[in-house]
């Protein structure tokens, strides 16, 4: 019920929701003095009205909460000591968060490069806007790309909500040889935002992107390419011993000779065990 496109459509979702229980009086009577009056609050068809660019919960808050508790470790602080911790944890998010954004502008997801849509992206893209705005531009031309299904009449929130192109602006502007660039974007997805409003935020400088690593001074030797037929040893033969490298000099006896008999050793062999 709450995510329901038009008020309409709202309208009469919330009549059926009365009509199922209408046996538990008081649960109604609780949804018309209770949710119903703040209906603006949270039902789809009227926060879609404004640009709230995807923050639809209190979580984010909660959670800086819960951040600057977990700082402060214990509750015995004064006033003076909390604005000084204050100040250290604001310095410490800006910093670690400057970082981050810096990194997903040096670092750019496949699936996020703009110099795949050469003809309806601007190349420099990804170092103008952040990558969640990215992806939520690549859903919409994900969405584009099928006219069969995706033929429904534009409403105007999701431009409205997120401050870019939806994919009815996308195909107008294909049409027209257009290209979608930092200007198509609201400050706040901006990578370097100018802090000259309120509206804009306070700016943040990021760190330029880092250099390339130079390259080897010294680099391994070129193989030398010899004459012949390249020749590869794979196999695991062990190498030859000295002695089998010195047996192989001796002259072959004569066969039949002295040599040749069994058991019969050169005049030095008693020599060579003796010096042993």
């Amino acid at each position: 019920m709450v995510n329901q496109q038009t008020e309409e459509a709202f309208e009469q979702a919330y009549q059926e929701l009365k009509r199922l229980y209408a046996d538990q009086q008081a649960l109604v009577s609780y949804l018309d003095a209770e949710k119903y009056p703040k209906r603006q609050q949270f039902v789809k068809a009227f926060t879609s009205k404004h640009s709230h660019f995807g923050h639809i919960a209190t979580s984010r808050g909660e959670g800086g909460h819960y951040s600057f508790k977990r700082y402060l470790q214990t509750n015995r602080h004064d006033l003076l000591d909390l604005k000084d911790k204050w100040s250290v944890m604001m310095k410490v998010f800006l910093n670690d968060y400057a970082k981050d954004l810096a990194l997903g502008r040096d670092r750019i997801h496949h699936s996020l490069n703009a110099k795949r849509w050469p003809d309806l992206l601007d190349p420099e893209l990804n170092k103008q806007v952040v990558p969640a705005a990215m992806q939520l531009l690549v859903n919409q031309l994900h969405l584009m790309k099928d006219e069969v299904i995706n033929n429904k009449p534009c409403t105007g929130n999701f431009e409205t909500v997120f401050r870019m192109p939806c994919y009815h602006t996308l195909r107008a502007m294909k049409q027209l040889n257009s290209k979608v660039d930092r200007s198509s974007f609201h400050s706040h997805w901006h990578f370097e935002r100018p802090g000259n409003s309120p509206e804009s935020g306070e700016g943040i400088e990021l760190p330029q992107p880092s250099l390339a690593p130079p390259g080897p001074s010294i680099f391994a030797p070129h193989k030398v390419v010899t004459r012949g037929r390249k020749r590869k040893d794979n196999s695991t033969r062990r190498n030859r011993s000295q002695f089998e490298h010195t047996a192989g000099t001796q002259r072959p006896g004569r066969v039949g000779g002295e040599t040749s008999r069994v058991g019969y050793h050169p005049p030095n062999f008693k020599i060579a065990i003796l010096t042993c």
